[in-house]
Parts: C-alpha cells; structure tokens; sequence
C-alpha cells in the first residue's frame, strides 16, 4: 500500500514539473479527452492524460491546457473520460483545438486493449488506432510506454495532414 502511494505521488511530481516547449509554429492546438474503461479509475486516466499532454508539448506541440479543460467539464456537470464521438467538433470549436484525442480501454485475456481515436477538425476527419498491451498487470507498468505509442500516433496523423497541405 505505502509503495503505490509512494509511486503515484512520484508520477504526480513527475508531471507537475511546468511544461515547457510548446512551438508556435505547430499547426493546431490538441486536446486531450479521457478514455473510457472500467479498467481505469479516474486518476490513472488522469495520469495517463498528462503523460501525453507532457510528451506532446515536449515534442514541440500546442495543447489544450488541463485548467482549461476541467473548468470547462466541471462547469457542465460532464465527464471528461464519457465523450461521446459526436461531440468531438464541438469541444474543439470550444477550446479552438484542431486535434481532438480520445479513446477506450478493455480487457481481453491477459492483455489491454486500447482503441485511440483522433479527430482532426479541418477535414472532418477521424483516425482510429488500436494499441495492445499484454502481460502487465499493472498500471504503472504500462501507463509510460503506452503514453508514447498514443503520442506516436497522433503525430503520425497531424505529420500526415500538414503532407497532405
């Protein structure tokens, strides 16, 4: 018990560290929603959500501030994690983002199984990646290395629209 708290306070640390980095020559501006699963509790979602956010703008990318984005759920009575797809286009008209991210989490056998969802707005335009995790157990085992195949994949998606342009 002492050591899960010990590293959830360390993860915490970790991403309270200010965010530096972010271009203004990036394209858009990304926003981060939740994924839905009953496999993860609100603050492992949180915790994976600010791993991207910090890998993102790390990278050089404009996000969606986290303040940002809890005054503006907590203000409706929504959850961040519940989104559903046809509300994409209108968070992002909400928080001006040319990228929208969300996705899912379930379980088969022993291994996860993420389904990534990317919205590009100027092209209406939605990407659906599936990222499989297998024998870990636990959150913390799998949270880092999932983070960077999620920012691999939105990256491939906005490289892919400013080819395109």
């Amino acid at each position: 018990m002492v050591k899960r708290i010990f590293l959830y306070a360390f993860f915490i640390i970790v991403l309270a560290i200010p965010m530096n980095g972010a271009s203004k020559d990036t394209p858009g501006m990304i926003l981060v929603l939740g994924l839905k699963s009953v496999h993860l509790d609100d603050l492992q979602d949180r915790l994976l959500r600010e791993s991207i956010l910090r890998g993102l703008v790390e990278r050089g990318y404009r996000i969606v501030p986290v303040m940002e984005m809890e005054r503006y759920f907590k203000s409706r009575g929504n959850s961040i994690r519940n989104i559903d797809i046809s509300k994409i286009e209108e968070l992002c008209d909400a928080f001006e983002a040319a990228y929208a991210v969300t996705g899912s989490m379930v379980r088969k056998r022993r291994s996860y199984v993420f389904s990534v969802i990317i919205y590009e707005k100027a092209a209406e335009n939605v990407t659906v990646s599936t990222i499989s995790i297998s024998d870990r157990e636990r959150f913390m085992d799998y949270c880092i290395p999932l983070s960077g195949e999620i920012i691999e994949r939105i990256e491939g998606v906005v490289k892919s629209i400013e080819e395109f342009q």
